[in-house]
C-alpha cells in the first residue's frame, strides 16, 4: 500500500506498492516497476548523474480508478480497478504481505497499466550534494533513503518472508548500494 513520503518539491507525496501480486511501484501520478527502479537508483547509487526508468503517466486522474474501491472488491473503475479484478485482495488478513515473485506477473500488470496510462521515459538525476529527482519530484538525501527504507521492506504490508530475510534480489541489491543493507 502506498505511503505519503516527504519531498523537497512536492511536500508529502503518495509512493509505493500498490497490488500485493505485481512488483509495482506509484509516486504520486507516475508508475513504474519495483525492478527497473532499484536498476536505475542501484545505478545512482554511485555518485552524480542521470537515468531513466521506463514508466507510464496518468495524464487523466480519473483513469488511475478507485485504489480505495478496488482494493474493498466494490468498485473496479479504471487502472485501479481492472488490475485489482485481475488479483484481488486476499480474503485471509494474513496473507496481505507483497510477493517475491511480483515481477513474473510483470507482462499482464503491464499491458493493464498501458490500456489506462501513457508510457513515458521518467528522468532521474542525483546530484553532487546527494539530492535525487524522479521525474518532477525532487528528495534530499534522507527523504531518498525513506524510498529506499520503503521498499526494502516491501512497504506496507512487507515482503512475504521478511522476517526470514526475504526480499526479492534487485531490492537487497539497492538496500545494499544505498549503505541500508
Amino acid at each position: 500500500m502506498p505511503l505519503l513520503h516527504s519531498s523537497s518539491s512536492h511536500g508529502e507525496v503518495a509512493f509505493g506498492f500498490y497490488n500485493i501480486e505485481t512488483d509495482a511501484l506509484l509516486l504520486d501520478g507516475l508508475f513504474f516497476f519495483c525492478s527497473d527502479f532499484c536498476r536505475v537508483m542501484g545505478k545512482l547509487s554511485l555518485g552524480s548523474g542521470e537515468a531513466e526508468i521506463a514508466g507510464y503517466r496518468f495524464n487523466n486522474p480519473a483513469a488511475i480508478g478507485d485504489f480505495h474501491g478496488a482494493m474493498q472488491g466494490v468498485n473496479f473503475t479504471g487502472y485501479m480497478g481492472e488490475l485489482y479484478q485481475q488479483w484481488p485482495m486476499p480474503e485471509t488478513p494474513g496473507l496481505f504481505r507483497q510477493k517475491l515473485a511480483g515481477e513474473e506477473r510483470r507482462d499482464l500488470s503491464e499491458a493493464i497499466l498501458a490500456r489506462h496510462a501513457e508510457a513515458e521515459l521518467i528522468s532521474c538525476r542525483r546530484n553532487k550534494d546527494g539530492v535525487v529527482e524522479i521525474g518532477e519530484y525532487i528528495f534530499l538525501p534522507g527523504q531518498f533513503l525513506g524510498l529506499i527504507r520503503y521498499v526494502r521492506r516491501g512497504g506496507h504490508p512487507t515482503w512475504e518472508g521478511r522476517e526470514n530475510g526475504k526480499a526479492p534480489a534487485c531490492v537487497i541489491e539497492l538496500a545494499a548500494a544505498w549503505g541500508l543493507a
